[in-house]
């Protein structure tokens, strides 16, 4: 299968030559299709809002960005963008060869790729120091995300991490609500990201736009979920 480069520009900062999937060739072969690599391919971005909502806290650099399910690695060259530590973790050798390349040809060395699968076992102390502060950390592992929250409970309790964007997906688990409010327990604000749409990147996006759930029991969250 032939693979395409695609150049990303990150809020005109600066330009990212990125490998894709050629889609359309893969539409046609019925070979592993990819969304993701579509919406760069035709938009130069992958859920803008959610690219927006990270930007604005990774843009004033030196900090640590963890991505959870790295993929070709698009949040991850976000934040290597803004000068940040990258730490990505994904156990898709695909993703991973696809995602080195585009690492090597931008001449990146702020990222660390880590080939993992996010289980019960898994563990972020075997790659990051338990005391080391955490700007943001990503997590988009489909429907494993449960496992991950689990790993790193006790960095949520000593507030080792600031900021923590995850996928939920109610359709593969139905406990989500159940961790949520045991993080809002540690102190954290929950926030809602949405679907994130297709659409251009928009620069004036800040942190003030973001939706804030006042909910304070599990079964009221449930039912958020749910809707």
């Amino acid at each position: 299968m032939k693979y395409l480069l695609q150049k990303i520009s990150f809020f005109n900062y600066k330009d990212i030559i990125m490998n894709i999937f050629n889609y359309n060739e893969a539409l046609q072969n019925t070979i592993e299709l990819d969304i993701i690599s579509k919406c760069l391919e035709h938009d130069g971005c992958w859920e803008p809002y959610q690219t927006e909502i990270s930007k604005e806290i990774l843009k004033d650099g030196n900090n640590i960005f963890i991505d959870i399910g790295s993929h070709l690695g698009y949040y991850s060259l976000l934040a290597s963008t803004y000068n940040n530590q990258v730490i990505s973790i994904d156990c898709n050798e695909t993703y991973i060869n696809l995602f080195q390349k585009s690492i090597t040809e931008n001449n990146i060395e702020n990222i660390k790729i880590y080939n993992k699968l996010v289980n019960k076992e898994f563990s972020l102390d075997t790659i990051i120091d338990i005391n080391s502060y955490i700007k943001l950390i990503k997590c988009d592992i489909e429907g494993y995300e449960i496992e991950f929250i689990n790993s790193i409970l006790v960095r949520l309790e000593q507030n080792k991490i600031e900021n923590l964007i995850i996928e939920i997906s109610p359709e593969l688990r139905n406990n989500y609500s159940e961790y949520i409010m045991k993080i809002k327990k540690f102190g954290y604000f929950i926030y809602d990201l949405g679907l994130s749409p297709q659409r251009k990147l928009n620069s004036l996006t800040t942190l003030k736009s973001l939706n804030m759930i006042n909910i304070n029991s599990v079964e009221n969250m449930k039912y958020y979920i749910s809707n």
